[in-house]
């Protein structure tokens, strides 16, 4: 039961550190956020480069949760980085 529930925490928060790290690039940039003139394939590009600043992120949490000898903890970042890295190559190459 607590491997399950450290599996859940660690996706929870593969999930969530690269959503984060891509609303705290458009706050600390806003001039990306292109409100004026939007180009949808542009768009679409620039979020799939920002989208790999927040699987940085989570493979920083990934080695801290190795680091702490979290292994289901790490496992479950790894299946959220492998997830949200999926749905960003959808997003750009097939919608």
């Amino acid at each position: 039961m607590k491997r399950n529930f450290e599996l859940i925490i660690g996706f929870i928060m593969g999930i969530i550190c690269p959503i984060f790290g891509m609303v705290l690039f458009f706050e600390i940039k806003p001039e990306y956020a292109m409100y004026e003139n939007f180009d949808p394939e542009s768009f679409k590009e620039l979020i799939f480069k920002i989208s790999f600043i927040g699987i940085l992120l989570d493979m920083g949490l990934f080695a801290a949760a190795l680091q702490f000898n979290k292994d289901y903890v790490a496992r479950g970042v790894l299946w959220a980085t492998f997830l949200f890295l999926a749905s960003a190559i959808v997003y750009r190459f097939v919608l």
